[in-house]
């Protein structure tokens, strides 16, 4: 079966076909982080590092310019699901 890599809500892509396809390396990025977590260190670090590394990304492969709205995207999602 096809992955559908957007969903139709301004083309994030749906959690469930990233989890699907991302399965593997998500479970690495858990591991790594639970691995840090127990050598010490705080999870509020360990995020704003994986946030810095993902915009490390962004500007790596040219694609910064996209980052402020797929930020406010993911930021009005958590709202909205807290909410």
């Amino acid at each position: 079966m096809p992955i559908d890599r957007y969903d139709d809500h301004g083309g994030l892509p749906s959690a469930d076909a990233s989890l699907r396809a991302f399965m593997a390396t998500s479970q690495s990025f858990v591991d790594s982080y639970t691995m840090l977590t127990s050598h010490g260190f705080k999870p509020e670090d360990i995020a704003r590092s994986m946030l810095a590394a993902a915009i490390n990304f962004y500007q790596i492969f040219e694609i910064h310019q996209a980052l402020p709205e797929t930020l406010r995207l993911l930021a009005d999602s958590l709202e909205d699901s807290h909410n």
